[in-house]
């Protein structure tokens, strides 16, 4: 299976691991027809380098226009939720 950061053929699945400071570039994951973010053993709303990484480039992807879907369960969905119930920080 090719990671994200891989070129890809739109049919193609891919895995990129957060934790291990993988994340696909934003314009790379415009191109994807959904991203799944899953389960982990760790809590959201955890300070980890790795999930502040993940919850900035959740935040900038969610701010660009694109027709990617995104399903999120259980620790994504926690993320999800941090990043919409967020107040706006300016």
């Amino acid at each position: 299976m090719p990671s994200a950061s891989e070129a890809v053929s739109p049919s193609c699945v891919c895995s990129a691991q957060c934790w291990d400071g993988e994340l696909p570039g934003l314009e790379a994951a415009e191109q994807f027809v959904g991203i799944f973010i899953t389960g982990s053993h760790f809590s959201a709303y955890e300070d980890m380098p790795w999930i502040s990484a993940l919850m900035t480039w959740l935040h900038d992807f969610l701010q660009r226009e694109h027709s990617t879907r995104i399903v999120a369960v259980c620790f994504g969905s926690q993320a999800s939720h941090f990043l919409i119930s967020a107040p706006s920080v300016t």
